[in-house]
């Protein structure tokens, strides 16, 4: 509506970046590097299944299978993998638990795994037995 954003606009319509947005990231960014896709997986994956495990440790819903059904058909995950738990447990949850502390030493304690999903890892245990 104003002609600005992530955006400026001239009078033709024309868009191109505005230079205002990366004086307001600046002092939020620490850094730029390339990502790989392992690493956007882990990144927004990881810290999915960290929340479902948060979920069934508070009993908002009392099974891995609610949980994968939800992520399914309500969040469009992808079904072949047969949802976000079972896909947890393919890649399994000491690898998830590992990858989600080498994310929160590089970025900040968000990413640190639950104590359900860290007793899950040291114990071999598994969401689908």
């Amino acid at each position: 509506k104003a002609g600005k954003g992530f955006y400026a606009y001239d009078r033709a319509g024309k868009r191109q970046a505005d230079p205002g947005v990366r004086d307001v990231l600046a002092p939020m960014v620490r850094g730029t590097r390339i990502f790989s896709a392992d690493e956007i997986v882990h990144r927004l994956i990881y810290p999915m299944i960290n929340e479902a495990t948060l979920i069934l440790e508070e009993g908002v819903v009392d099974s891995a299978e609610a949980v994968d059904a939800a992520m399914i058909l309500g969040a469009g995950f992808p079904p072949f993998t047969g949802g976000l738990l079972r896909f947890a447990d393919s890649v399994g949850t000491e690898k998830v638990t590992d990858e989600l502390r080498k994310l929160a030493d590089q970025t900040g304690p968000r990413f640190s795994p639950s104590e359900t999903l860290t007793a899950m890892a040291r114990q071999g245990k598994v969401f689908y037995p």
